[in-house]
């Protein structure tokens, strides 16, 4: 991996915890996400139905970018039946799929993308009957519990987050494109997951009321040894094309929530808009 990543998201302890550490007294640590705030109600979500409230009516969903064609000064995009003007495109989408969706990209441009490298993601979700234990969330770092990384109890946030008696659970496994979870059913996903929980102590098969598998192909980005020179590459090249690249998979740069919405935020200050 490169090192430029360390920058930012490894935190810098104060020199005072250091030398306490070093000679054995307790120091607090890194604690900025001990305490946080969460929807009482919508889940995460309903923090991005509250951006969204404002230009509803002006979203478009359900509109899946096949091309994107630079046509003078405007752009035409097309998800393969219909097809949209602008003057402007900005894109937030995996900047893989952006360059799908162009024409005549460079040789060179298409293998700096083509080796940039992420990791995918299977979210497993359960209703859990009766309580879920009382904490946010958690790491496993023992293969021998399955291949589950992260354990989150939605209904710890919220008491809305699951009817009333029971308890949500939502399961995360870390995985490499077109590896074998790839290839997994999400019957046989949700077989391993539940015996992960059975094996925690966290909930037993009967007490599984209902789950769901969701799969994010793009999940982490992977800061290997060529990624700088690489994202360099396409970031320029999509630059050139007048396409401002904005939010975590679009820069393919691992960003949090709360850094896509900062980064957007400051995008819009420095935009230049017709």
């Amino acid at each position: 991996m490169s090192a430029h990543w360390v920058d930012g998201r490894v935190p810098r302890p104060p020199v005072e915890d250091v030398i306490k550490s070093a000679i054995g007294i307790p120091t607090e640590g890194y604690t900025h996400q001990a305490v946080f705030s969460y929807p009482l109600r919508g889940g995460i979500e309903a923090l991005v139905h509250a951006i969204a409230a404002p230009i509803q009516d002006r979203i478009r969903t359900g509109f899946s970018v096949r091309s994107v064609k630079k046509r003078g000064s405007r752009f035409r995009i097309s998800d393969g039946s219909s097809e949209v003007e602008a003057d402007q495109v900005i894109s937030t989408i995996p900047v893989q799929r952006l360059l799908a969706s162009l024409e005549d990209v460079p040789t060179v441009v298409q293998q700096a993308c083509d080796s940039l490298v992420c990791n995918s993601l299977v979210c497993v979700a359960f209703g859990i009957s009766g309580k879920v234990p009382d904490i946010s969330w958690l790491y496993v770092p023992d293969p021998k519990l399955g291949r589950t990384n992260r354990i989150s109890f939605p209904s710890t946030y919220s008491p809305h987050a699951a009817p009333a008696g029971c308890g949500s659970v939502l399961a995360e496994i870390t995985h490499q494109p077109d590896d074998e979870v790839s290839r997994m059913s999400d019957d046989e996903i949700v077989r391993e997951v539940t015996g992960t929980l059975e094996a925690m102590g966290i909930a037993s098969k009967d007490r599984v009321l209902y789950s769901r598998v969701m799969r994010q192909p793009f999940a982490y980005v992977v800061y290997d040894l060529e990624y700088q020179d690489n994202i360099r590459i396409v970031r320029d090249y999509c630059s050139s094309l007048r396409i401002p690249l904005i939010g975590r998979f679009s820069r393919f740069e691992y960003l949090n929530m709360d850094g896509c919405i900062r980064s957007v935020m400051d995008f819009v200050k420095t935009y230049p808009a017709k």
